[in-house]
């Protein structure tokens, strides 16, 4: 499988989501170019989803191995990089909600105005029914 990163995240969407979980060592390398791609694909192309779902697979990989490994003088919790990379998981949702908020769509079939009976205006104010509906059609 073929793993690339350019050094520049402006250059494409595999990049930046490269950028933003850290798989951006050559020598340590977590997620191939098809598995970038595909939870880019998945997440409708929004970038800090894809990085969301980038940092939660490397965290499942960690997570299936020994918790820690040790040769020589050198050891490696593997247990503690799955607890890192899921709170990368959890952050980079929190900033692809921040970054990109969702927008709230009230569709124009939904809203009526009440009848007088039902809703009779206040001060003069009026409410339409359907006014505050989120839902997409």
């Amino acid at each position: 499988m073929s793993w690339s990163y350019s050094g520049d995240p402006s250059t494409s969407a595999k990049d930046k989501v490269r950028f933003l979980v850290g798989d951006t060592d050559t020598e340590d390398q977590l997620l191939n170019d098809a598995e970038v791609l595909y939870v880019i694909t998945e997440s409708g192309g929004s970038i800090y989803q894809s990085a969301h779902d980038a940092a939660y697979a490397i965290a499942s990989k960690f997570t299936r191995m020994a918790s820690s490994k040790s040769v020589g003088d050198m050891s490696v919790s593997y247990s503690d990089r799955a607890s890192s990379y899921f709170s990368l998981a959890k952050a980079l949702l929190e900033l692809g909600a921040r970054r990109q908020p969702p927008t709230p769509w009230i569709s124009p079939e939904n809203i009526v105005r009440a009848s007088e009976k039902d809703m009779p205006p206040a001060n003069g104010t009026e409410f339409y029914t359907g006014q505050t509906d989120y839902l997409r059609p």
